[in-house]
């Protein structure tokens, strides 16, 4: 479950689109291009995110190259059923293999047999940080090598983009108010909106606390004069 840390908005930049009525064509016509004000809006907030990378490497030596590929690839398969079983993703990269040989002497001339050494990084995806870290104690028994966190995410979700979206547009909205308040105007009709930015979505953090999303969004009103009173 998510949790919003922190929300603000922050500086926006508003411009003013001229209206007037358009010249007339060489028909006659005119148009009329009313007096509007576009408007951008900010809006970030600090999520806690929801979901953990972990890398883990598994690798094999064998006398021959089919041998380690068998036998990394069967690590690799007992460590992505550990995680699997748990709900967890695993992102299973290309096998890498490297061959060592041996010399016995400064003319390099080779003596010893090859040795084939493979290995696979598993990247593992988890919703349940507790859980993952509780499983590798368990992925190291089944052949992993190494572990390393890689960071955390906050995955993009619907209802966390549109708390974004409707924070900038209420942004958008009161710069707008102010500027057409200095024309002595007043907000008419929403025309047009534009989600400019949405950052920190699928991006890597380091640690949980540093999850800062930020969108932005740009919004076109018509401009009306205000009502006036009647005595």
């Amino acid at each position: 479950m998510k949790k919003i840390l922190l929300s603000m908005s922050v500086t926006s930049m508003v411009l003013l689109n001229a209206g007037c009525p358009g010249p007339s064509n060489e028909y006659g016509y005119e148009w009329d291009y009313p007096l509007a004000v576009t408007a951008e809006g900010y809006y970030s907030m600090q999520i806690e995110p929801n979901v953990m990378l972990l890398s883990v490497v598994v690798s094999a030596d064998a006398g021959s190259y089919e041998g380690s590929l068998g036998e990394v690839g069967a690590l690799a398969d007992s460590v992505s059923e550990i995680c699997l079983r748990a709900g967890m993703s695993v992102n299973r990269s290309e096998v890498y293999t490297e061959v060592a040989a041996s010399w016995s002497d400064y003319n390099y001339s080779f003596t010893g047999p090859e040795e084939y050494h493979s290995a696979i990084d598993l990247t593992i995806s988890a919703e349940d940080f507790e859980t993952l870290n509780a499983l590798i104690p368990e992925m190291f028994e089944a052949g992993a090598v190494s572990a390393q966190p890689l960071g955390y995410m906050v995955q993009e979700d619907q209802s966390v983009r549109q708390i974004l979206i409707d924070g900038a547009m209420q942004d958008s909205e009161r710069n707008a108010q102010l500027l057409a308040a200095s024309s002595e105007m007043v907000l008419d009709e929403m025309q047009q909106m534009g989600v400019s930015f949405v950052t920190g979505t699928e991006e890597l953090f380091l640690s949980r606390e540093e999850c800062l999303l930020t969108t932005a969004v740009q919004v076109t009103w018509t401009l009306a004069q205000p009502e006036t009173e009647q005595l």
